[in-house]
């Protein structure tokens, strides 16, 4: 069995939808490999992989995969599954020698439910008979939105899952899926972390039988995606990476978690363009603090002096959304408006009394007083003020940015990583020539 393993860090196994090409997924698999040693597996007749015997043994298909990847010294490893490779991740994690530590379901197909059932072995008879199942299968891959919308991409997409394997193995897949076990009653003793993520529009897999499954798993994060449909890595591409990487990293137990963020963090695993460091520095505090603030770093000068501020980049337009609206709110009754770029010598003092109050407070203390002041503003002005301050102050800025409560947990974790945060931006600045107060400070106009 072929498998494409690169990377540093936790294992995590990548399979396969049934049919799909492995190569579909090698850009997921590229996002993940900046955090763990990532293993895109070609399972038998995909791919690199040689067909397998007929009829199909699910149950020796998994045992040749456990062993390839003992072969690696893979012993304990995450999974993300897409659709029915979601179900094999459930079945190696219950029933195979190889130890789980997460799993990661995308359009996920967790059981065959009766009806399913049905219309997969149809598939399997139809494609035995030389019918084209193409378009059929189009309307339970994609959105009709979004299909409409590419219909050249769509149709490639359809043509490659169809001509992912010989046809005989995909029809012998699918019967031999429809008479797995159904795992559901064990479902309870699996005590590991388990994210299912489904398009609100997924066909093939809705969204309520990944709620039936949710319900069963003691530890489960189910995320419905809105206007979607079963290809998320397709129509959500960049959200659904985002995703699957930070679901594996909070699935990741506290010490290690930390440690991998320093080890992405660290001076020499940092790339030497500014705009990168930025953007790491911002995906690590996602992936940790579980926030959903997906934005980057970039430098705008006002006045002629560089600043840093948040913008223009990946998940911006969520950051507007609901951080930034159209129009900017009454502050709260003896708060005056704060301006970065004209402070007033009141607004500069209002800003450091309130703060230097809370600076040896809890976390939450800080984000109450943070709150008060900033959320009713536009956040992007706040931003240049907030990103490199001392301490908890930097921390206080993610947790206000997150549009969901931040659990304490994670914001210790957020608290724990301040200094490698701080570090590598400020390596950022170096790069591109922010000028640096003799503190060593970054500068920004309020000093």
């Amino acid at each position: 069995m072929y498998i494409e393993s690169e990377g540093h860090g936790p294992d995590v196994v990548i399979l396969h939808g049934l049919p799909q090409p492995p190569a579909e997924l090698r850009p997921l698999a590229e996002a993940l490999r900046e955090v763990f040693r990532v293993h895109l597996v070609h399972l038998p007749g995909y791919g690199e992989s040689d067909a397998p015997a007929l009829p199909y043994d699910f149950v020796a298909v998994e045992t040749e995969l456990v062993a390839e990847l003992r072969d690696r010294g893979v012993e304990s490893a995450a999974i993300v599954g897409l659709s029915g490779g979601c179900y094999r991740a459930f079945h190696l994690a219950i029933r195979s020698q190889l130890s789980v530590w997460a799993i990661v379901g995308i359009g996920p197909l967790a059981h065959v439910h009766e009806q399913n059932q049905v219309a997969l072995r149809q598939y399997a008879d139809a494609l035995e008979a030389g019918i084209d199942m193409r378009m059929p299968a189009l309307g339970r891959m994609f959105s009709a939105a979004w299909a409409t919308k590419n219909p050249q991409e769509a149709l490639a997409f359809v043509n490659g899952a169809f001509g992912a394997a010989p046809l005989p193995v995909v029809a012998a897949e699918l019967r031999a899926i429809c008479d797995m076990p159904d795992l559901r009653p064990e479902m309870a003793e699996l005590s590991i972390p388990v994210t299912l993520r489904v398009g609100a529009l997924d066909v093939a897999t809705p969204p309520f039988l990944s709620e039936e499954i949710i319900g069963l798993l003691p530890n489960a994060t189910l995320e419905v995606v809105p206007a979607v449909g079963h290809m998320l890595h397709v129509e959500d591409a960049p959200g659904t990476a985002t995703a699957v990487r930070r679901a594996l990293v909070q699935g990741l137990p506290r010490a290690k978690r930390l440690e991998v963020a320093r080890g992405q963090l660290a001076p020499d695993c940092l790339p030497e363009d500014p705009a990168a460091i930025r953007r790491r520095v911002c995906s690590v505090a996602c992936d940790v603090g579980g926030g959903h603030y997906a934005t980057a770093f970039t430098l705008e000068e006002v006045d002629g002096a560089p600043f840093t501020a948040w913008g223009d980049a990946v998940g911006d337009a969520e950051v507007k959304r609901v951080w930034r609206p159209d129009e900017a709110r009454a502050l709260p009754a003896g708060v005056p408006a704060w301006s970065p770029t004209a402070p007033e010598p009141s607004q500069v003092d209002n800003f450091r009394s309130m703060l230097e109050a809370a600076r040896d407070s809890t976390p939450e203390a800080l984000l109450t007083v943070l709150q008060a002041l900033y959320i009713p503003c536009r956040l992007r002005d706040q931003a240049r003020a907030l990103l490199y301050a001392p301490d908890g102050r930097f921390l206080a800025f993610l947790g206000v940015m997150s549009r969901d409560p931040m659990p304490a947990e994670r914001l210790e974790d957020l608290q724990a990583l301040v200094d490698s945060f701080r570090e590598a931006l400020l390596r950022a600045d170096e790069l591109a020539g922010v000028p640096l107060h003799a503190k060593g400070a970054p500068y920004f106009t309020c000093s």
